[in-house]
């Protein structure tokens, strides 16, 4: 019964929205050039996806984007840590961190492309700057929020530094640590699909930009929803790999 009013209460959005697409396209309201109806976005999304174009679109995202993430989130977490048990790396990284936090991260691309090349390269960096930005102050705050009784509990049993960290610091952060890593997977996806769009690369990003230059847009529906999809896909993955790696967290 909880679960079907968890599911209850998850769904009527979506499902309201979706009754309101369905009437204003059945009434004739709006112009299905602008909002076509949810059958011709379905058709459409079945095409591409017997045609193979929307999975090799799914994959290129996902290969830049993976990368990114794994790269950017390691070290994030890693800096975060760092800085929040270290005065001297926090003041040294901290200044940084702010000014590239306050930078449009795509206004980078530019500059990348003309330092890399035109190839992958550019696009990952900008997926692994976003994830480590994301993930360094979640792991910072993380460290931060950690009672200073527990280390100097361990301090009183003999604890070094490296055993502080590796058996306090890190085991008390990873709750707040996959918080982190959850939003910045959301924008590791954003990311990548941002620059697919506005440098033309193939992708679920390219996918958008061609059905809007062509004026398709169910086409524009199928690669908004599968976008969306994804991102709602890597969040209830990680939510699981949270509640395995971190079983102690209560459930908010």
């Amino acid at each position: 019964m909880l679960r079907f009013g968890a599911i209850a209460t998850a769904s009527w959005i979506p499902l309201s929205l979706g009754a309101l697409w369905v009437g204003l396209t059945t009434s004739g309201a709006v112009d299905p050039l602008f909002l076509p109806p949810p059958t011709k976005v379905w058709r459409e999304g079945s095409r591409l996806f017997s045609m193979g174009e929307l999975q090799a679109a799914i994959g290129q995202t996902l290969v830049v984007m993976a990368a990114g993430y794994s790269l950017g989130s390691f070290g994030g977490v890693l800096a975060g840590l760092a800085m929040g048990g270290s005065q001297f790396v926090r003041a040294s990284l901290d200044p940084l961190i702010s000014a590239l936090l306050a930078t449009p991260k795509l206004s980078l691309l530019p500059l990348l492309m003309l330092l890399l090349g035109l190839g992958a390269a550019p696009r990952l960096s900008l997926v692994a700057l976003t994830c480590f930005l994301v993930t360094a102050l979640a792991a910072l705050d993380a460290v931060r929020g950690i009672s200073q009784g527990y280390v100097d509990l361990a301090r009183n049993y003999g604890a070094g530094r490296l055993e502080i960290f590796t058996n306090v610091l890190a085991p008390a952060a990873l709750p707040v640590i996959f918080t982190g890593l959850r939003l910045a997977a959301g924008r590791a996806l954003a990311m990548t699909i941002a620059v697919e769009l506005v440098s033309g690369e193939k992708g679920v990003g390219g996918l958008i930009w061609v059905a809007w230059q062509s004026y398709s847009t169910d086409r524009l529906f199928v690669g908004l929803f599968t976008a969306a999809g994804l991102g709602m896909l890597l969040h209830l993955l990680l939510r699981r790999l949270e509640k395995k790696a971190v079983p102690w967290q209560a459930e908010a």
